[in-house]
Order: structure tokens, then sequence, then C-alpha cells
């Protein structure tokens, strides 16, 4: 997903970034009128999507620490990392696809600092639920 003619610009980064969580987020809407309650199923979204903005919020702060000279100089851990878009760019790349087990990446999640690779190791143990791929992330979190 890193390749010019595929992934071009910041914008096309975030548009496909949407366009991976579209369909999870949405099963449980589907869920919650399948089973006659609206409300699970909005129950559902709001746990993945909390899940889903917490470990994007993590991934973010640990990238942009910015510890040690060598991030400091570089503008923080660009090794491994798509410079067209970024630290935010990858980092919200990285978070969407382990969570959604799409098997997609624009940067390397080797590179990434101890805590980030962490994370996206944790979103993967997690079973991928939050929002998961196409169907497997709402039967997960159930």
């Amino acid at each position: 997903s890193a390749h010019p003619f595929e992934n071009p610009n910041p914008l096309s980064n975030l548009f496909e970034v949407f366009l991976i969580l579209l369909i999870p987020f949405a099963l449980t809407r589907t869920f919650g009128r399948m089973v006659g309650s609206l409300k699970q199923g909005y129950a559902i979204l709001g746990a993945m999507a909390v899940i889903w903005i917490g470990f994007t919020a993590l991934m973010m702060w640990t990238e942009f620490a910015h510890r040690g000279p060598a991030f400091e100089i570089a503008g923080g851990a660009m090794e491994g990392k798509e410079t067209r878009f970024g630290i935010a760019g990858s980092s919200i790349f990285a978070v969407a696809t382990t969570l959604t087990s799409t098997g997609a990446v624009n940067s390397f999640h080797s590179s990434y600092t101890g805590f980030g690779g962490g994370i996206t190791m944790l979103g993967m143990q997690l079973g991928e639920i939050a929002p998961g791929g196409v169907g497997s992330g709402l039967y997960g979190m159930l």
C-alpha cells in the first residue's frame, strides 16, 4: 500500500484507512438490526471505537516521543516509514491494518519503536477485533 501508483499522497492514505475500516464498523449496525436492538450494535461499535482510538493515540504518542538524539535529528522514528505519509500517516495505517487483519502495510512494523511495535503485536494477538476484518471482528467481539 505504499507504492506511489496505489497510494500517491497522504490524503489517499487516509482514504484507504477509511475504506479499510468502513465495512467492519458498519457490520455492528447490521448486527443490531438482525437481533432487533440497535443499542446492542451501537454498544459494540462504541467498544470497537474506544479500542481503535486508544491504540491509535498510544501509537502516535510513542512514535512522536523523540527519545534519543537520532530521533530528534530525524524528527521522530522515521526508519522504515514512508516519507510521503510521515510518522502520523504510517502510525494510523499500521493500527488500522493490524486491527483489521488486512495484511496491507505502508511501513515495516519491525521499525517502530519498542512500544509502538508492541501495540501492533497486541492488536494482532487480540484477534484483530477492533474493528476486525470483514466479519471476523464482529464475532471476535461477541
